[in-house]
């Protein structure tokens, strides 16, 4: 008993099966794609709300990093939607402006920017790694910064944003700055690097 006619009726069949597979692949993808967007915005939540609980207790009132929450005990390593991997300590952070909280959670290569839960559209971005050389006009620059000592060896074990730098050389020498320029603990140390970023489509 022949099944197809002919083998342009047998082309038609394998074609429709290829699209159905097609359209099926795509939306298992779209949706475990959305659901890591989505528990990277609930663990944004978590950890607004750990800060708001115990806001008192963090050595500066305008940002607190994730590092100094989990050195507190106040919670447990974020683990990335993305990897096995945890969130990154020194770039996930709170800030808090006139009682408001925005949450910037790095895990892997992904940035939710400045969250807020009142915000209904999350803004998340697509990162590469800091790199010492620019690769184009579009690329994001930051001015990352380190300790050294006498003999020109660095004290902390990378470079840092300023703000991450800073809490970090009060925390090491118990000291309370709040710029880069005030600090006299070290030899201040510093350097540009670059990095792409592009906004992703969350919806």
């Amino acid at each position: 008993m022949k099944i197809f006619k002919s083998f342009g009726e047998f082309a038609t069949v394998f074609l429709l099966l290829v699209i159905v597979v097609t359209c099926l692949m795509f939306w298992i993808l779209k949706n475990g794609t959305s659901a890591k967007y989505k528990s990277l915005t609930n663990n944004a939540i978590r950890f607004s709300d750990v800060v708001s609980l115990n806001q008192s207790s963090f050595s500066n009132d305008r940002i607190v990093f994730l590092d100094e929450v989990i050195d507190g005990g106040y919670m447990s390593n974020i683990k990335s939607p993305f990897s096995t991997k945890n969130c990154d300590l020194t770039q996930s952070y709170v800030e808090i402006e006139s009682s408001k909280k925005y949450v910037t959670l790095t895990c892997d290569n992904y940035v939710l920017k400045r969250y807020n839960s009142s915000v209904k559209d999350a803004e998340v971005y697509e990162v590469s790694d800091w790199k010492s050389d620019k690769k184009s006009d579009s690329d994001v620059e930051e001015t990352v910064y380190n300790c050294t000592d006498s003999n020109g060896n660095e004290i902390f074990d990378n470079y840092h944003e300023e703000r991450y730098f800073i809490y970090e050389v009060n925390k090491k020498y118990g000291t309370y700055y709040s710029d880069v320029e005030s600090i006299n603990s070290c030899n201040v140390d510093h350097k540009v690097v670059y990095r792409t970023m592009k906004k992703i489509d969350v919806k």
